[in-house]
Formats: C-alpha cells, sequence, structure tokens
C-alpha cells in the first residue's frame, strides 16, 4: 500500500470515528470493510464539503463520510444544511482532546469555512 492509500484510509477511518460510524447523508450506519466493491451503493466514500470542481482540498477538515449512492447524489452541488450541521460536528470531534489522544492529531486551531454566499439561498 503506497502512501497516498495509507494516507485515505487513515483519514476514512478517522472520519468514521468523528461521525460515530454514520453516513453524513442518509444517517445509516457505515462500515468501513476493505474489498468492497467501489461502485456498491454502501461503499463509503470521501465526499468534500467545498466540492473539488471549487477548489476544495482533499484534507481532513473539508470531508465527510458518505455512502456512494448518498455521495452521488449531491454531486458537486453546494453543501446542505444537513451537510454543515454534519461538518460542524465533526470538526467539534476532531478539535477535541479524545481526537488528539486517540489519533495523534495536530490540529492548532479551527478552520472556518465560507460556503456559499446569501445570493446562493
Amino acid at each position: 500500500m503506497n502512501s497516498e492509500s495509507k494516507r485515505r484510509r487513515r483519514q476514512r477511518q478517522i472520519l468514521h470515528w468523528a461521525q460515530g460510524g454514520r453516513c453524513a447523508g442518509c444517517g445509516r450506519p457505515m462500515g468501513l470493510k476493505r474489498g468492497l466493491p467501489r461502485d456498491r451503493p454502501d461503499y463509503p466514500t470521501y465526499d468534500h464539503i467545498v466540492p473539488r470542481s471549487r477548489g476544495g482540498g482533499h484534507g481532513l477538515v473539508n470531508g465527510l463520510l458518505k455512502h456512494f449512492a448518498c455521495n452521488m447524489r449531491r454531486g458537486s452541488d453546494s453543501p446542505t444544511g444537513c451537510d454543515r450541521i454534519w461538518h460542524a460536528l465533526v470538526l467539534e470531534r476532531l478539535y477535541s482532546p479524545a481526537a488528539t489522544e486517540r489519533w495523534h492529531l495536530e490540529m492548532d486551531k479551527p478552520v472556518t469555512f465560507v460556503i456559499g454566499s446569501r445570493d446562493e439561498a
């Protein structure tokens, strides 16, 4: 396994923990089974809060875990209200002492995202 694959795997594990093992799209339980076909509806995928097409990065603080089907439903649209709530919850957990202790994360200060504008609403 190359370093990029290891980074992505660890990132999925951390997000899975921060989300309480739930999909940020539908709220149903999400497994992290290895070896699942990527086109299965329940395959765990990384959903970018700020889509890559709009300059979003691959970092831990720009993502949520969603089932493949839930992720594809949103596509590159702006995040929904539920996405924003999940994201706030995940960031709170990522910056917690529990995350620092469990995952040895070095998170200096919370990151603030400005998602969309009032004109988009």
